[in-house]
């Protein structure tokens, strides 16, 4: 089997590591990034000079009712990581039906998270055995 994922951010680096685990895959992970991170990224309270940086993608909001018609600046991240390499290294908890979303379709792995484990099946573990 051949895989294309397009987007190196959080999600897209996770699936391809994730496919990659079967010897019999092949997969291409597509990035529209120069390659080379920015060093204000490895700099948490650095984050805000990365905005309409090259590690953004510079992204505005339609224009909103409340602001008067006002387009808001929304920043995505462009390169490996996505807009987790731009965001200052904020984490936002999930909600407890979220985790119970993710657990009903999500299998083990989500179960591990809902733990606050690493899933005890994958490539880590593996490679300890």
């Amino acid at each position: 089997m051949r895989y294309i994922v397009v987007g190196g951010g959080s999600t897209g680096s996770v699936l391809a590591a994730w496919l990659s685990e079967d010897a019999d895959v092949q997969v291409l992970l597509l990035e529209a990034s120069s390659g080379e991170p920015l060093e204000a990224m490895a700099v948490p309270p650095a984050w805000l000079i990365l905005r309409g940086s090259d590690a953004d993608w510079a992204d505005t909001t339609v224009p909103q009712a409340a602001l008067h018609g006002k387009q808001v600046g929304w920043p995505r991240g462009r390169g490996l990581g996505g807009s987790s390499s731009i965001n200052g290294m904020v984490c936002s908890p999930t909600s407890a039906a979220a985790t119970t979303l993710a657990i009903a379709v999500g299998g083990t792995a989500a179960k591990a998270a809902a733990n606050g484990r690493p899933d005890a099946t994958g490539p880590a573990a593996r490679a300890r055995d």
